[in-house]
């Protein structure tokens, strides 16, 4: 097989995967549709039901009580009454419309997650990659025994906790970089304009790298390790080339392949620990809609009832999907550039 070969099998195998994640999401979300449906039916309805002569002869034909029967009348005129296997095509078919009518209008909300998805992950692979290769190469050093602790905790730590920190700290105690918004307004123009962006994006970018790189470097520590301990490195020793030299043209060659598949693994929880960032700190990306498609009212005898707008939800989902399938096949092709062993058979 060749390693072209190997890319698009595994493109079609995430492709797949993926479209069999947002089918099932479509039924849970058209689920969570009848259920708010069913559990908004107040008073009025059945005040209603009761002042309609031909509802309550309808509810009569059908052997229905008035609950049951207000149930069907709303699923019905909401279209929901229809099968799962028959919505779920409408819903998707529906969410794609949608997106390509309004593509204009959801193009700012996926730039602002995009750039904050990718600068957090080069700012990971800037640090991680150095802290763990060094980690490696000096074990049981203070560095390694630092990385050692902080990999686990930074697991119980949530961005947003360092990103509270971090505005106090930066912020607030120090004054010395924007705690709000994608950019400053009025906007300034220019070349200043992109400097102003990056500024207001520095603070959101450390408190997801700042999470995340531990966990990264300790997983490019364990990988330099084993490389490390390998007979081709004693004999480089041996032969006199420096540690620089032999990261540089076998270490680094041997451990990133398998880190891009530790980070394809990963990069769904990156992208979704984006989405927290980006609410506190009102960057308007992907997380602002999606916490936009949530919403919660005050119902008498029934307290605060939590309700999702389903259409906007699921076309959110669908764009971190697309946006989860282009980077793993990218990770994909690269992985394969890096090892040109892989999909080769003799």
């Amino acid at each position: 097989m060749s390693r072209i070969a190997f890319v698009l099998k595994r493109s079609l195998e995430i492709i797949i995967i993926s479209l069999i994640v947002m089918l099932i999401l479509s039924a849970l979300i058209i689920q969570v549709s009848k259920r708010n449906i069913v559990n908004n039916i107040s008073r009025e309805h059945y005040s209603i039901f009761y002042q309609s002569p031909w509802m309550q002869e309808e509810a009569k034909k059908l052997n229905m009580t008035p609950r049951q029967y207000l149930e069907y009348y709303y699923l019905k005129k909401t279209g929901l009454n229809k099968p799962i296997y028959i919505l779920v095509p409408q819903y998707l078919k529906q969410a794609l419309e949608i997106v390509v009518k309004y593509r204009s209008n959801l193009s700012p909300y996926v730039t602002k997650t995009l750039a904050l998805l990718v600068l957090s992950w080069v700012l990971i692979l800037l640090l991680g990659i150095p802290l763990g290769l060094f980690s490696g190469l000096k074990r049981d050093s203070p560095l390694d025994h630092i990385l050692t602790f902080m990999a686990p905790f930074s697991e119980g730590v949530p961005a947003w906790w360092l990103a509270g920190i971090l505005i106090l700290l930066l912020g607030f105690k120090i004054d010395l970089l924007p705690v709000s918004g994608w950019e400053s307004l009025p906007p300034k123009e220019g070349i200043w304009r992109y400097f102003d962006i990056l500024s207001h994006l520095i603070i959101p970018v450390l408190s997801v790298a700042l999470v995340y790189v531990w966990g990264y470097a300790f997983r490019i520590r364990n990988l330099a390790i084993e490389e490390f301990d390998k007979e081709y490195v004693a004999v480089a020793r041996a032969k006199g080339f420096t540690e620089w030299w032999i990261i540089r043209k076998h270490i680094l060659r041997n451990v990133f392949p398998p880190f891009l598949t530790f980070t394809t693994y990963t990069l769904l929880d990156l992208i979704t620990g984006t989405f927290i960032i980006d609410i506190i700190f009102g960057l308007k990306g992907l997380g602002t809609l999606l916490y936009y498609s949530f919403s919660r009212h005050v119902a008498l005898n029934q307290g605060v009832i939590m309700s999702i707008h389903p259409m906007l939800f699921l076309i959110v989902s669908s764009l971190i999907v697309l946006i989860y399938v282009i980077a793993a096949v990218l990770l994909e092709a690269l992985y394969v550039y890096l090892d040109p062993r892989v999909g080769v058979r003799k």
